[in-house]
C-alpha cells in the first residue's frame, strides 16, 4: 500500500529527510536569500514576526534570524519528529519557536496570533523542478 501524506513520506524516509535540514542549518540553499531579501524589503522592526509552514527543524528561520536578529520567528509543522530532532535545537538556543501541529488549518494556529510575513519554505525550494514532484 502507497502513502498518501507528508507525514507518512517523511517518517519513512527520515534520515534522508533530516539529513537534507542538518545540512541546510550550515550550507542553505539559494532560495533562503529570496526570502531573506522579500523581508527585507518590507523594512521590518523589531515587532515584526513571521510564520514558516513546513519548518522542519528551523533551517530557514535560522538562517533569517541570523540575518534580522529582531525578527520574532515561529515554525510550525505536521511532522512532530522533525520538530523534536536534536537538530532543531539551533532554532531552539536562538529564541525561535517551533510549534509541532496537527494541520496548518486557521484554527489550529490562531493561538500563534498574528504574523506580518508567512512563508511555506518547501514550495519555494521546489520551484524550479515543479514538475518533479507531481
Amino acid at each position: 500500500m502507497k502513502d498518501n501524506t507528508y507525514v507518512d513520506f517523511v517518517v519513512n524516509d527520515f534520515d534522508r529527510y533530516i539529513g537534507w535540514h542538518e545540512r541546510a542549518l550550515t550550507n542553505p540553499p539559494f532560495q533562503y536569500d529570496l526570502v531573506y531579501k522579500q523581508v527585507q524589503q518590507h523594512n521590518c522592526d523589531n515587532a515584526s514576526r513571521l510564520i514558516n509552514y513546513c519548518a522542519a527543524n528551523g533551517n530557514l528561520l535560522v538562517y533569517l534570524k541570523n540575518k534580522i536578529p529582531s525578527l520574532s520567528l515561529v515554525g510550525v509543522e505536521t511532522v512532530k519528529e522533525l520538530v523534536q530532532h536534536p537538530s532543531s535545537r539551533t532554532a531552539i538556543d536562538l529564541g525561535i519557536s517551533l510549534e509541532a501541529v496537527s494541520s496548518y488549518a486557521m484554527t489550529d494556529l490562531k493561538k500563534l496570533g498574528q504574523f506580518d510575513f508567512a512563508v511555506h519554505a518547501m514550495r519555494l525550494l521546489h520551484f524550479l523542478d515543479w514538475k518533479e514532484h507531481l
